[in-house]
């Protein structure tokens, strides 16, 4: 995935530096090629059908604000992708943890999904940080590596939060 993001954001580089050479055929060369590169992957591409060789600088501003958007999405997927990946592998843990009795690992449990619902929720920056305060307390009252697998689940709500609002 981070191969496909990389290679959107030399497509979108390349956008930008047609868009500032301004030189038509490079333009329609360059919308061309991207067309049909993302033809498949983007819905609102297809729009450009029947319009061979009849593009304007717009139409390429339009189509690199798609490819902003389309990486975005990957982006967000991908974030989603690795966070369920590490509630499992986190309740997994918990559910094998010997120390911890079966009130305080529901207990737990519990707190790991409630995480992991804050990180679908589009709260703010402010309102998300308030909202995680509580969990890092709740984290801090807890042995090393409990504390650590919560602080883990934290870290990458946050980070979730930002690539949400990824901005190009």
């Amino acid at each position: 995935m981070n191969k496909t993001i990389r290679e959107i954001d030399k497509d979108i580089n390349r956008c930008k530096n047609l868009i500032e050479e301004n030189n038509y055929l490079e333009i329609v060369i360059g919308l061309e090629e991207l067309i049909d590169k993302y033809n498949s992957c983007i819905e609102n591409i297809k729009k450009y059908d029947g319009r061979v060789w009849n593009y304007s600088k717009s139409d390429l501003e339009k189509l690199m604000k798609e490819l902003v958007g389309y990486k975005k999405e990957l982006s967000i997927r991908e974030y989603k992708k690795e966070l369920a990946k590490l509630v499992d592998s986190s309740i997994d843990y918990i559910k094998n943890h010997d120390t911890l009795n079966k009130s305080k690992k529901i207990n737990i449990i519990e707190v790991i999904r409630d995480l992991h619902n804050i990180s679908n929720e589009d709260l703010g920056k402010e309102k998300l940080w308030e909202e995680l305060r509580i969990y890092i307390r709740l984290a801090s009252d807890e042995d090393i590596e409990v504390g650590s697998k919560l602080i883990s689940i934290i870290n990458y709500v946050l980070d979730f939060d930002k690539a949400k609002n990824l901005v190009q």
